[in-house]
């Protein structure tokens, strides 16, 4: 019986902290390549930075777009989703934000998404002293490098469905499936 006890607690240790190991250095930036047909570069960084503005909405007044180089077809900018949470298991962090970095490389009929400088920032509290921001700093752990990584690359996808819409000559004209959504 005893043994039975420590095999289970074994295996709770074991299984439970799983989802809690530190994210291969390797994998803080990632990227992916999406295709637009029929559009110029500078169509796409035009429409990019559009889509980019009225999808970010960065913390304390940064802008959303950080730098751009009509020349390279670059964009960079920062912004900021919730933390995807959508069960009990995640519950403490229903309130966190996560910030990135996104850098847009431009060609014609194509644009490349990267990700990196990934941060998550716990909600701050008041108490009778006055307000006291959450902590933050960089996003290490593997559950929310997985939970975060699928929700950014998504964002091409929604730039895509963006660069689709206004390509329609009407909004009557786009297919719902092509119909865009705006924020995180």
């Amino acid at each position: 019986m005893k043994k039975a006890y420590l095999l289970s607690a074994l295996l709770i240790l074991v299984f439970g902290c799983a989802g809690n190991s530190v994210i291969k250095t390797d994998a803080l930036i990632f990227s992916r390549d999406f295709e637009v047909s029929g559009y110029s570069r500078d169509k796409l960084l035009e429409l990019t930075r559009l889509w980019i503005a009225q999808t970010f909405r960065p913390p304390q007044a940064q802008p959303a777009v950080e730098c751009e180089s009509r020349e390279r077809g670059r964009i960079v900018g920062n912004g900021t989703i919730k933390y995807p949470c959508e069960d009990l298991e995640c519950m403490e962090m229903r309130d966190c934000t996560v910030s990135f970095a996104m850098k847009v490389e431009i060609k014609d009929n194509q644009f490349t998404l990267t990700f990196s400088n990934l941060g998550l920032t716990w909600p701050g509290h008041m108490d009778f002293s006055g307000y006291h921001p959450g902590p933050s700093g960089p996003l290490i752990l593997q559950k929310d490098y997985d939970a975060v990584r699928p929700k950014l690359l998504d964002f091409g996808n929604d730039m895509k469905a963006f660069i689709d819409y206004k390509k329609s000559d009407s909004p009557a004209q786009a297919s719902e499936e092509t119909r865009f959504r705006i924020g995180g």
